[in-house]
């Protein structure tokens, strides 16, 4: 089961990724009405550990936080 995918260049996810309790939680952390710190802390997550990221290229995992983290703001 793919959890997250790519559309119109913007990370999404199944609603089947707040059952798992990690994720729920960064979604219920966020208490604004648009979750947009909630979408970008669940794409971190994406750009850092899925496959078909396009981040993957970048080895060193410290290296890839970066850029990841600067690519969100």
């Amino acid at each position: 089961m793919n959890i997250f995918q790519i559309t119109n260049n913007v990370v999404t996810f199944s609603p089947q990724a707040l059952v798992l309790e990690p994720f729920r939680e960064i979604w219920d952390s966020d208490i604004s009405k648009d979750k947009i710190m909630a979408v970008k802390e669940l794409s971190y997550v994406y750009y850092m550990a899925d496959d078909r990221s396009d981040y993957q290229y970048i080895l060193d995992e410290d290296e890839r936080s970066g850029e990841i983290s600067h690519m969100l703001g």
